[in-house]
């Protein structure tokens, strides 16, 4: 092997070392930010939404935290978005349509289940569906 050839290795071995240093760094951090945020407040709903918006864009675009309360309702506390106008819209369909426990199968697994759903991508036409959902919903009562 030439001289050329292990310098090259060692250089791509030098810089995966190094990408994996500061990806090590970055999970610290948030992990570190994510424990002052649990620990920052008593108030359980403060601590949803700061973290809802720590953990957006860290580890995704968007993040909905919703409550069941009484087993008949459902309360969202926190919305968190890289695109703040569908934020509004989530928000603003969750005042128009209170949320409540005849869901959308995604919703209602969620619910039963306990597990928080993992969607790849969210869009403006999946926020208006939910409302559409909900105001079908909402008429049958």
């Amino acid at each position: 092997m030439g001289a050329k050839t292990k310098q090259g290795d060692l250089l791509k071995r030098e810089k995966a070392a190094r990408n994996e240093a500061e990806e090590a760094r970055s999970r610290l951090s948030f992990l570190s930010e994510a424990s002052r945020v649990l620990g920052s407040s008593l108030d359980y709903e403060t601590t949803l939404r700061n973290l809802a918006h720590l953990i957006v864009p860290e580890l995704g675009d968007f993040c909905v935290v919703d409550l069941a309360e009484d087993g008949q309702r459902i309360r969202r506390v926190a919305v968190a978005d890289i695109d703040p106008e569908r934020e509004e819209l989530v928000w603003r369909i969750a005042r128009e349509q209170p949320l409540g426990i005849h869901l959308p199968p995604l919703r209602s697994r969620v619910l039963t289940t306990g597990e928080s759903e993992w969607l790849p991508e969210v869009t403006d036409e999946m926020c208006l569906g939910l409302l559409q959902v909900a105001t079908r919903t909402n008429a049958r009562r």
